[in-house]
């Protein structure tokens, strides 16, 4: 099956609220350089009522609370070499797309599926 993907908007979404600032070091299975690694992942949903704002104000939420995703890694300040967390609350992108067909073409929720490979971004 072939289908294009479109990306129609890609923006940063912060916490909606003030988060506490600082550094967090990280923890020693964080610090081992095999486990460092994009994890790519595609979330789908069933269209509803203006999914994009949804998704966008309950990650917006979420990030309060896991406030350190919000953050960039830094190096650390004391010129130690270890990487650190710095929670900034500049927070995450969120990414809205389109594809020309529905998730029922796809079948969304069957396995095996397609895998991330197969899709351009």
């Amino acid at each position: 099956m072939s289908f294009a993907v479109t990306r129609t908007s890609r923006s940063f979404v912060a916490p909606c609220e003030e988060t506490p600032r600082g550094s967090l070091g990280l923890s020693f299975i964080d610090r081992e350089p095999v486990f460092r690694y994009v994890v790519r992942s595609l979330h789908v949903f069933r269209h509803g009522r203006e999914p994009a704002r949804v998704i966008r104000e309950a990650l917006s939420k979420a990030l309060v609370k896991y406030y350190p995703f919000a953050g960039r890694f830094a190096d650390d300040p004391d010129g130690g070499g270890e990487v650190r967390v710095a929670c900034t609350g500049e927070g995450v992108w969120f990414v809205e797309a389109k594809t020309d067909c529905s998730l029922e073409d796809m079948n969304v929720g069957s396995s095996p599926y397609v895998g991330l490979d197969n899709w351009a971004y």
